[in-house]
């Protein structure tokens, strides 16, 4: 989006958005890129640079926002993929329950 100014706003915006909510849940709270500053946040995503998965987070889970992220619209997951995904994704019980 970024990259491309005449990039228009479409389900592939909100999967991409859909990916940093998905990181957001696994973060503990953690902003991300919490250690850089605003215009050096935007300069690392605009170069394709993403937020790193924080230490315990299951790999299919890693996988499935990753792919939300895509640089190229086209390959990103359809949502009901991403439900589906979500849905098959087998977690650690800690997981399964809200506290």
């Amino acid at each position: 989006i970024l990259k491309d100014q005449k990039y228009l706003y479409d389900k592939k915006s909100d999967v991409y958005s859909t990916g940093v909510v998905l990181w957001e849940i696994s973060s503990d709270g953690r902003a991300p890129f919490n250690q850089v500053d605003s215009l050096n946040q935007v300069l690392r995503i605009i170069q394709g640079s993403r937020e790193e998965p924080v230490t315990g987070t299951p790999t299919q889970y890693i996988n499935l926002y990753s792919k939300c992220w895509d640089d190229e619209p086209n390959n990103r997951p359809l949502m009901m993929q991403i439900v589906q995904q979500l849905n098959s994704l087998e977690l650690d019980p800690k997981y399964n329950s809200i506290n």
